[in-house]
């Protein structure tokens, strides 16, 4: 008989996709402020148990997580490109309310029952499934005897259990949820033989730092903000910023038009930023976490034009707005008697 393998698989912190409401696959994305006090939580956690490894997705939301979980034994953490999340294709990046809007059928098939999604570009899940299957096991063959952390992602830690277990991925959520970020899942492997000891468990994480807390309250509301999608503003939306490079956008929840985002696209590239000139949200939709959808789509929009920052000035009474914009990580990069500009970092 083998020496037996301890893994404690890790979901990672919260992510740009998370906090915005966009699907991000492999789309790399940044750790959030609310991920970084996940991370903090998970830290304290995790020191208590003597790891030899720590083994990640090469995804930038696994590997900065996975960086400070090494940081505590001085290891160097080893990527592999197999724990990555499964590719969803032309989703890539693209806000949760769209997709429902144009992919009715499919988005239903990815919630409730993935083995049937398939739309162009994605990964079958049962391909996730045994690219998970055969990493861990491998890992567990290198690492035999000694106790080990992964960093990987939900859905395709879901999928690993699926395999296991040999039952659906939704029999998967019914039995240990679809897991937090920084939830910790603990599996003993012996001559490839894998026991689940216990899944997705996230009592590290108060409420006040749990994503699936605050996004069960959010969908408790009475508005259900998962249901804002964004479409082209027209003229009689807006008629008040005539720049030919500025792009214009609506966040709308059904029928109601609940926000509003001016981007400058143009003047702005000389200096790798790009510049919010207009963001507006609807009173009766206030803090509802449209202004951070919003935010999102500034964000999506200016790295795809290969812009390394976001700017926006406020006026100084304006401190609703400051607080909100600060809160999402912008930082003050300058002041006068009428003006804050604010700038926020993009790079991935």
């Amino acid at each position: 008989m083998g020496e037996m393998t301890n893994i404690y698989l890790i979901r990672h912190a919260e992510a740009e996709g998370n906090l915005y409401r966009r699907i991000q696959g492999q789309y790399n994305s940044k750790i959030t402020p609310l991920g970084e006090k996940q991370i903090l939580a998970l830290v304290n956690r995790m020191k208590k148990i003597p790891y030899k490894a720590v083994i990640s997705s090469d995804l930038l939301r696994a590997t900065d997580t996975a960086q400070r979980l090494a940081q505590i034994y001085n290891l160097k953490v080893i990527q592999k490109k197999e724990l990555r999340e499964i590719a969803v294709g032309c989703w890539e990046d693209k806000p949760w309310g769209n997709l429902a809007q144009e992919y009715p059928k499919q988005m239903d098939n990815f919630l409730h029952d993935i083995e049937q999604f398939v739309v162009e570009g994605s990964e079958k899940i049962n391909l996730v499934k045994k690219r998970m299957k055969e990493v861990i096991l491998q890992i567990a063959y290198t690492f035999a005897g000694e106790t080990v952390l992964i960093v990987s992602h939900g859905t395709a830690i879901t999928a690993f259990f699926s395999e296991i277990l040999e039952v659906p991925c939704a029999e998967v959520k019914r039995k240990y949820g679809t897991g937090d970020n920084t939830a910790v899942s603990y599996i003993q492997v012996i001559d490839n033989k894998i026991d689940i000891c216990y899944g997705n468990d996230a009592s590290h994480l108060t409420e006040g730092i749990s994503t699936y807390y605050r996004q069960k309250k959010w969908r408790e509301s009475e508005k259900q903000m998962d249901g804002v999608y964004f479409v082209p503003a027209e003229v009689k939306d807006i008629n008040f910023f005539s720049k030919g490079n500025s792009k214009k956008v609506i966040a709308k929840v059904g029928k109601d038009k609940v926000g509003l985002m001016v981007l400058d696209v143009g003047q702005e590239e000389l200096i790798n930023a790009g510049e919010v000139l207009y963001c507006w949200v609807d009173p009766l939709y206030r803090k509802q976490r449209i202004g951070i959808q919003l935010l999102g789509y500034a964000v999506s929009t200016f790295r795809e034009l290969g812009r390394e920052r976001i700017i926006l000035s406020l006026r100084k009474e304006d401190k609703e707005a400051l607080s909100f914009f600060i809160h999402a990580g912008f930082q003050i990069d300058k002041s006068d008697r009428q003006k804050i500009s604010l700038i926020m970092d993009i790079v991935v």
